[in-house]
């Protein structure tokens, strides 16, 4: 037998000794269809594989790319947690910094009043020639001078607490924003892929 049109298969009789196929009429393969050299067959065999293969590099694509959106949005997920966390941080910094520049000047505030006593007593003492009087004042005035530096430094802390506040909400933000153009890009996948899929 042998492929006929339209994937038929046709028997062929010969009539010559032994069966020889030489003796099929010539206009055989004419009238019946009859496809001797298997092209037909070994035609839509390849174009078989060929969408196959076809679709097995659609599915392997379409996991990774399922994949890689999958990642995506969890990166970007426990970026905005990390990013909310630096913030949150960074307010609470902040507010100390406040607070500390409040205790600041009210020290200093504090340090004023006691300036003005410190230097009437002074006066006072010169005045009078207290030697008492008078080291009690030099000794006050020390006083007054280490709180005067105690709240200096605690007015740098604060601006230096300020300005790492301020970083970390730079950082904060820059953290939000590339969590989002994480997302955007995870978006823009699975627009590509109904895309494909139309």
């Amino acid at each position: 037998w042998r492929w006929g049109g339209a994937g038929q298969r046709v028997e062929v009789v010969c009539d010559g000794p032994g069966g020889d196929a030489a003796a099929t009429p010539e206009d055989f393969d004419e009238e019946h269809g009859v496809a001797d050299d298997w092209g037909q067959l070994s035609t839509a065999t390849g174009l078989w594989q060929v969408v196959q293969l076809l679709q097995s590099i659609a599915s392997v694509r379409a996991a990774a790319e399922l994949q890689a959106r999958a990642t995506a949005e969890a990166q970007a997920a426990d970026m905005l947690v990390e990013a909310r966390e630096v913030q949150t941080r960074a307010m609470e910094i902040h507010g100390q910094a406040i607070d500390m520049q409040a205790q600041a000047a009210e020290i200093l505030s504090r340090v004023s009043e006691v300036q003005a006593q410190v230097s009437a007593m002074q006066v006072q003492a010169e005045e009078q020639g207290h030697m008492a009087a008078r080291a009690q004042a030099a000794e006050m005035q020390a006083q007054v001078a280490q709180m005067q530096v105690h709240a200096a430094q605690m007015q740098v802390h604060a601006a230096q607490m300020q300005i790492r506040a301020t970083e970390m909400q730079g950082q904060a933000a820059e953290m939000q924003a590339s969590a989002l153009s994480i997302r955007a890009q995870a978006a823009a996948l699975s627009l590509a892929d109904g895309e494909a899929a139309m």
